[in-house]
């Protein structure tokens, strides 16, 4: 009896706070309204209308993620706008970008200079790299910097963290020179074929950018794997769709070779460290100088002359060099005879490869860089996969039939003639 009481009981609490529950909803009519108003200046309401306080991503060390400058926007091209009193712009400065038409997209490059630049307006976040990551290994070192394997404590996810050391000013914005780039590119739509970049900040004497994390680079993949000719189209097809993109949007990579291209965890080639790459249309008298195993000739001989030679054939060339040294299996000299005959098209290629693969790296090592193909030259004619080669095929076909039919027509059309006569 005691139990079934006690059951009863529990049933009734239950059933009263669900009603309580009931009547206090907002959605009651009933409920009296609060009396409290939140100001327009407040937090929430800031944050309601999107308030730029919200573009960045703060962490429990009450500093922010630094953001990458974006591109900078050409006021005066849009002067005009400024007589219209009834213009969106003038009512709401966040439409601007709705007046910005397609073509002139195209035209905005990133700040490329360090008066452009918005870094000095970031502070230095002293400890980032010790509070967000966690350290798992050094990928590769040099001169200038250190490629760390990371954790991020944030999402749980690895990446590759380039350190450059800066030693003076004039070094930062050296350094912001590749982040640049990256960021650029990372623009470019479908460029799964370029490593991918995520942030970049600086602490004290120091410039971290934050990219995908590569299983390794092709120097390596190389001394474990055998190079085929399968290996060399599968390489050469993913490299060459990464510099097409790359020179479609005016960007030279400048230092080409198998220590900067790397194998992605997912089984792709990418182009990476972009720290000598530069955008075309904003070049000055200094070219820079990869390294000189695989340096195109016109890159020295022109470098004092009043014209910038075509740096995308320089690009043609280092590649070139690349797969030569891979399929030789052994390095390119730095100086001597061997580097002056191979500047001059006097290479040896080994034996055991395809007319293809030969005839290709012949030209893209050619002295004159006119007669070096472009990127997309060399996809359409000596690199094509085997479902191109099947579309092309069917293409041809289809095109030998309708010529066909058209012939058939006009010997039908001779002979109407002639039996009308």
């Amino acid at each position: 009896m005691d139990k079934l009481n006690a059951e009863a009981a529990e049933q009734c609490k239950r059933t009263l706070s669900y009603i309580l529950c009931q009547n206090n909803s907002p959605s009651n009519p009933n409920t009296p309204q609060s009396s409290v108003i939140i100001p327009d200046t407040s937090f929430y309401k800031r944050w309601q209308k999107s308030d730029r306080l919200f573009e960045g991503i703060y962490t429990s060390s009450g500093y922010s993620t630094p953001k990458t400058p974006a591109t900078l926007i050409d006021v005066k091209k849009f002067s005009h706008l400024n007589s219209d009193s009834n213009c969106m712009w003038r009512q709401n400065s966040s439409d601007f970008m709705s007046f910005i038409e397609e073509p002139d997209l195209i035209n905005f490059s990133p700040p490329l200079s360090h008066r452009n630049s918005m870094i000095d307006q970031f502070e230095d976040s002293s400890g980032r790299f010790d509070h967000d990551y966690v350290q798992l290994g050094v990928l590769g070192s040099g001169e200038f910097g250190t490629v760390f394997k990371v954790l991020n404590k944030l999402d749980g996810f690895y990446y590759a963290v380039k350190q450059i050391k800066i030693r003076a000013k004039t070094m930062k914005t050296e350094a912001l020179q590749e982040a640049y780039i990256l960021a650029s590119s990372s623009m470019i739509d479908d460029n799964c074929y370029i490593i991918r970049y995520y942030s970049v900040w600086t602490e004290i004497s120091a410039l971290y950018i934050c990219m995908e994390l590569c299983e390794c680079s092709l120097k390596k993949y190389i001394e474990k794997a055998q190079v085929t000719e399968k290996l060399v189209y599968k390489f050469m097809r993913d490299i060459l769709k990464g510099l097409k993109k790359l020179h479609d949007n005016n960007i030279v990579h400048m230092d080409i070779k198998p220590e900067n291209i790397l194998l992605s965890m997912y089984g792709k080639f990418k182009l990476a460290d972009l720290g000598l790459a530069r955008i075309t249309t904003n070049l000055t008298n200094e070219i820079p100088e990869g390294d000189c195993r695989y340096l195109a000739c016109e890159v020295l001989e022109d470098a004092n002359e009043n014209h910038v030679p075509d740096l995308t054939k320089a690009d043609i060339f280092s590649l070139g060099a690349s797969v030569y040294e891979i399929i030789r299996g052994k390095p390119l000299p730095k100086n001597g005879q061997e580097w002056q005959d191979i500047r001059h098209g006097r290479i040896k290629i080994p034996f055991g490869y395809s007319y293809n693969i030969r005839k290709a790296i012949e030209i893209m090592m050619s002295r004159e860089p006119e007669k070096r193909p472009s990127a997309a030259q060399l996809l359409d004619e000596y690199f094509v996969s085997d479902k191109e080669k099947e579309i092309k095929k069917w293409k041809n076909y289809a095109g030998w039939l309708e010529k066909g039919q058209n012939g058939e027509k006009k010997v039908v059309v001779k002979k109407e003639r002639k039996m009308s006569l």
